[in-house]
C-alpha cells in the first residue's frame, strides 16, 4: 500500500511538472515594442521587421503593444491588425525623420542630438505606456527620438530588456558611420559625445539581438551590453511572395535596382558601370529620392539602356528582372530587399559591406564597392553566361526560405522565456 501511494505521488507530481511546463510554453507575455517608426510612418526595413515581429506574436497569443513617434500632432492610440500602437510627438527641437527644415546652425544641432542622445522626456512618455498597460517586457528597436533613456526607465521599473540592433545609431548619430565617402572604422572623436551615454546606458539591457552578426559584433566589439545576459544573432523575418523563378535567361539580361536613390547606395557607380554595356543588357531602377541628385543621375545614363520607375512596388520591380543589383557604399547592417529577391527566386549581386553577405549567403555574387571594375567584370561575365544566372535561382529560393517568420517568432519567444 505505502508503495503503491508513493506511486500515486509521483504520477501526481510528474502531471503536475509537465502541466507547469506546457503553460509555460503557452504563457501569454505582455511586450511592448519601442520603435522610432512604425507604420504608416514606414521609411526603410526595420519598421518592416518590427511591424510583422509584433503582429506575428500578437496572433500567436501574446499581448503586443508598440510605442513609436508621431511625425505631426498630439498622442493617438490606434489597434493595427492586433497590435496597439501609441504615437507619441518627438519631445525634442525637431523630429529626427519628418522635420520641415533641417537644423543648419551647428549649435543647436549639437543641441539636439545631445537631447537625443538622453532623452527624460521621452523616457516619462514610455513610462506612462509601461504602467497603463502593465508591461511585462521592453523590447527595443531603432530608438532616434526616444533615446537610451528608455532603457533607464525599463531598468528602474526592474522590467527585462531586449533591445534589436538594426543600425549604428548608438555609435553615430547619423546612424552610418559613414563620412566623407568613407566607412568609419571606429568612432569619430566628435561622436564619441554623443555615443558616451548611449554605451553606458546599454548596460541596463539584458539581452541583445543583432539582425546580422556583422552589426552585434561591431557593438560587442566597442563594449556596448557588456552586462547583457545573452547576444544572438536573429535575422529580420520576411513575410511576403514566397515563390521560384526558374526561368531560362536571355538576352538583354535585366539588372534591377531597388531602395532610395541617395549616394551612399551606390547608384551612381551602378550606373557608371554600364557604360559600354548597354546594348547588351537593361538596367531598372525603382525607388525615389532628392530630385537633383536624380536628375544628375539620369544625365549620366541617358546614353543607357535604363529605364526609371520612380516609386513602385517591389513585386513588380522584381517580376521584370533577372538580377536584383544592391550596391551599396555603406555597411548595410542586413538589407531587406536582398530577402524580397530570394523569396522569390532572383539571385542578388551585392557590395561586400557590412552584413549584406551573411544574408545573401550563396545565393548571388559579391563585389568590392572600392574597386569599380569589380562590379564591371561580373555584369560582364554574367551578361555572357546568362545560364550562370539560371542555375543561381534554385539557391537564392532555397536561401530565401531561411527567413522564414515562424522562426523568427519562435527564437523571439524562446529569448523571451529565458528573462
Amino acid at each position: 500500500m505505502v508503495q503503491n501511494t508513493g506511486l500515486f505521488q509521483f504520477a501526481v507530481l510528474d502531471h503536475i511538472y509537465f502541466t507547469y511546463e506546457l503553460n509555460k510554453e503557452r504563457r501569454r507575455m505582455k511586450i511592448l515594442m519601442i520603435s522610432s517608426l512604425y507604420p504608416p510612418n514606414n521609411i526603410g526595413g526595420a519598421e518592416k521587421a518590427v511591424q510583422i515581429l509584433s503582429e506575428g506574436l500578437a496572433k500567436r497569443g501574446h499581448s503586443i503593444m508598440v510605442i513609436t513617434t508621431q511625425p505631426t500632432g498630439l498622442s493617438t492610440t490606434k489597434v493595427i491588425n492586433g497590435v496597439r500602437v501609441y504615437y507619441v510627438p518627438v519631445r525634442n527641437m525637431q523630429h529626427p525623420f519628418f522635420a520641415k527644415s533641417s537644423i543648419e546652425q551647428s549649435l543647436l544641432k549639437a543641441v539636439w542630438h545631445g537631447i537625443d542622445s538622453y532623452n527624460p522626456w521621452m523616457a516619462k512618455a514610455v513610462q506612462d505606456v509601461i504602467e497603463t498597460e502593465k508591461v511585462e517586457l521592453v523590447h527595443t528597436h531603432n530608438l532616434a527620438g526616444f533615446s537610451v533613456a528608455t532603457w533607464t526607465v525599463s531598468h528602474n521599473l526592474k522590467l527585462p530588456i531586449v533591445h534589436t540592433l538594426h543600425d549604428h545609431y548608438l555609435l553615430c548619430p547619423k546612424s552610418t558611420m559613414f563620412r566623407n565617402g568613407k566607412n568609419c572604422t571606429s568612432i569619430c572623436v566628435d561622436c564619441r559625445f554623443y555615443a558616451k551615454p548611449r554605451q553606458l546606458a546599454s548596460l541596463n539591457v539584458n539581452t541583445v539581438v543583432g539582425v546580422s552578426a556583422y552589426i552585434l559584433n561591431r557593438h560587442l566589439e566597442l563594449r556596448y551590453f557588456s552586462k547583457a545576459k545573452q547576444s544572438q544573432v536573429i535575422f529580420n523575418p520576411y513575410i511576403g511572395p514566397h515563390h521560384k523563378k526558374m526561368h531560362v535567361v536571355q538576352a538583354p539580361v535585366r539588372f534591377g535596382y531597388l531602395g532610395r536613390i541617395h549616394p551612399i547606395k551606390g547608384i551612381e557607380n551602378l550606373i557608371k558601370a554600364f557604360t559600354g554595356l548597354a546594348n547588351r543588357s537593361q538596367l531598372l531602377i525603382g525607388g525615389t529620392g532628392d530630385d537633383e541628385y536624380i536628375a544628375r543621375l539620369k544625365q549620366i545614363g541617358s546614353h543607357l539602356n535604363i529605364k526609371w520607375l520612380g516609386y513602385v512596388n517591389p513585386q513588380v520591380l522584381l517580376e521584370n528582372i533577372d538580377v536584383l543589383v544592391v550596391p551599396s557604399l555603406v555597411n548595410e547592417t542586413a538589407a531587406m530587399v536582398i530577402q524580397e529577391a530570394l523569396a522569390v527566386g532572383i539571385p542578388v549581386l551585392s557590395s561586400k559591406r557590412g552584413g549584406m553577405p551573411e544574408v545573401l549567403g550563396d545565393a548571388g555574387w559579391l563585389f568590392d564597392p572600392d574597386d569599380p571594375q569589380s562590379l564591371i567584370s561580373i555584369l560582364t561575365r554574367l551578361i555572357q553566361h546568362p545560364d550562370e544566372i539560371s542555375s543561381k535561382c534554385e539557391q537564392a529560393w532555397q536561401r530565401g526560405m531561411f527567413f522564414s517568420v515562424d522562426s523568427v517568432f519562435q527564437q523571439y519567444e524562446s529569448l523571451y522565456r529565458s528573462l
